[in-house]
């Protein structure tokens, strides 16, 4: 009967270290995560602030082309919204 309650203590320490080593793993994967998330976010918030320049750098050449060809532009303008209502009542 010793042997048992030896073997059973045993193996209850070695549940205990096992909990252990779990909530260890646990959190250092917690961490991980966590480190790769803040990663994952600022890439995107850096490639959101990239495209939002881009986009009002071309807004802002579009605007200055369209001062220094304003007739150009309404003809361009003009011809699209020709073929757009050309492929809107487009029937087959």
């Amino acid at each position: 009967m010793a042997q048992s309650t030896s073997d059973q203590d045993q193996l209850q320490k070695d549940l205990a270290a096992l909990r252990k080593d779990i909530g260890a793993l646990t959190d250092t994967v917690k961490g991980m995560m966590n480190g790769a998330v803040k990663d994952a976010s600022s890439a995107a918030s850096h490639a959101a602030d990239a495209a939002k320049a881009k986009g009002q750098a071309g807004a802002a050449a579009l605007e200055a082309q369209v001062q220094t060809h304003p007739f150009a532009a309404l003809a361009i303008a003009f011809g699209i919204g020709m073929f757009a209502s050309k492929l809107m009542t487009r029937r087959d």
